[in-house]
């Protein structure tokens, strides 16, 4: 046997494990789940449904397998699609202001499928990848400066409410009269 040939052969051998592992942790028929995985990559490849193919890809299957998990009686999963969830929100709130720019490079949803699928198949745990390299040493870096800003937001937030309840009370009996002369008028255009 050749070089060449061993290596082919090496390299099926990696596929099928591969195709092993997603078939024993999803339960369906890797050959299903390939084959589902290679029409969505050619219709966004070709540029049809690209937008809606990337967005069902990146969510659907996620939020089953999210489900799934939170069902489940281990802790193991709920981790990996916790993880896969948070990486999706940075990446779509990057995607939301840099997307614009990006959807002129040639190929760009396929290339976002394929990352997408990258972060949630279960034989790469790419997300875990991302969370552990970058996330959360960003995170933790910045963890201080973030708690401040969500405590500036909060405040702020529970400023307005408080002040629009005080305003809603002061002027209670003023929008309720206003609610009857109102009902009042369209009443009268009906009768």
């Amino acid at each position: 046997m050749s070089v060449s040939q061993e290596n082919q052969k090496t390299f099926l051998e990696k596929i099928q494990g591969q195709l092993k592992i997603v078939e024993e942790a999803t339960g369906f028929n890797s050959k299903l789940i390939m084959s589902v995985l290679g029409v969505c990559f050619f219709f966004v490849f070709i540029g049809y449904f690209d937008h809606y193919i990337t967005t069902v890809v990146g969510i659907l299957y996620p939020a089953i397998w999210s489900i799934r998990a939170i069902e489940s009686t281990g802790t193991d999963d709920d981790k990996q699609w916790l993880t896969y969830w948070v990486v999706f929100a940075i990446f779509t709130f990057i995607d939301m202001f840099s997307g614009f720019v990006l959807k002129f490079i040639p190929f760009y949803f396929f290339f976002k499928l394929i990352f997408l699928v990258w972060c949630f198949m279960p034989n790469t745990r790419g997300a875990s990848f991302i969370y552990d390299k970058f996330i959360i040493k960003i995170f933790q870096k910045y963890e201080g400066k973030i708690n401040e800003f969500g405590e500036v937001i909060y405040g702020g937030v529970t400023k307005i409410q408080k002040e629009g309840q005080d305003i809603l009370v002061k002027n209670r009996e003023k929008i309720i009269e206003t609610g009857f002369q109102v009902v009042q008028e369209a009443h009268k255009k009906t009768s």
